[in-house]
């Protein structure tokens, strides 16, 4: 079975976005609590409205403002962002340096629970890092493979379609020219029937070759793998077993 490749483009976006620095609610209360009178600077910087601002200082004591500036702008946040590096870099544009090197030495709630000894954690960070490019390096390669395995499959139904598609521009001609009174016909059963009447009215005296007009029309048009069958088929249902016999027994020059 092909591997599809945008499924395998969305396992390798998942995987990215599951490495992604995040900030959890301990740092933020601890960023909250230190950021005093820049708070409304701070919300500003983060795209809060001032009537967001006013809700929050209406609705908590001053001492938990900040958090809560901070807790809004996160849940508003795409979970792709590194709001991580997104708040750092709002702090610093409010010349708070401090609390932006905080924020880069927060540790993601994967990594900050209470009961993880220090050689644990030292050695979750030493992997980490490696895990993420094993992660990306085994994607790439997959969209790799994928690729090659979709290229090589259409040159293989190309190939296929190229030996049981006998219906060149002679053929076509051939059978046009003999279709006769069952133009109509054929026309409906190739799913040309407005096509026909646009043939016909533009080119009216030259009936003789509205039906090679109709069957390149389809040709061009259709999307059927093997179109070699499906013309013969059709011949048949409408009654010209003769043409479809010629279909068949029909070889290139």
């Amino acid at each position: 079975m092909m591997v599809s490749l945008a499924k395998i483009q969305c396992l390798l976006a998942f995987c990215l976005v599951t490495t992604r620095a995040d900030l959890d609610n301990v740092c933020l209360m601890n960023i909250g609590r230190q950021i005093g009178d820049d708070i409304q600077s701070l919300a500003i910087q983060l795209g809060l409205s001032n009537a967001d601002i006013e809700n929050i200082k209406q609705q908590h004591v001053t001492g938990n403002w900040g958090f809560q500036v901070l807790n809004k702008w996160k849940q508003r946040r795409d979970k792709h962002e590194d709001i991580q590096q997104l708040l750092a870099e709002a702090l610093r544009k409010i010349e708070r340096v401090d609390l932006a090197q905080q924020v880069l030495d927060c540790q993601s709630e994967t990594f900050s629970d209470e009961g993880m000894t220090g050689a644990k954690r030292s050695h979750i960070e030493g992997n980490k890092f490696p895990l993420i490019a094993g992660i990306v390096i085994a994607g790439l390669v997959l969209v790799m493979v994928s690729i090659a395995v979709n290229l090589w499959m259409r040159e293989r139904v190309g190939v296929s379609r190229g030996d049981s598609d006998a219906l060149d521009p002679v053929l076509l001609e051939k059978i046009g020219k003999k279709i006769g009174s069952k133009v109509q016909s054929l026309a409906v059963h190739l799913g040309q029937r407005d096509n026909i009447e646009n043939i016909k009215a533009g080119d009216p005296h030259n009936a003789g070759n509205w039906g090679y007009k109709i069957l390149e029309s389809w040709q061009q048009a259709t999307e059927v793998p093997n179109q070699k069958e499906a013309l013969i088929k059709i011949l048949k249902d409408i009654g010209r077993n003769d043409l479809a016999g010629e279909v068949e027994t029909y070889t290139p020059s």
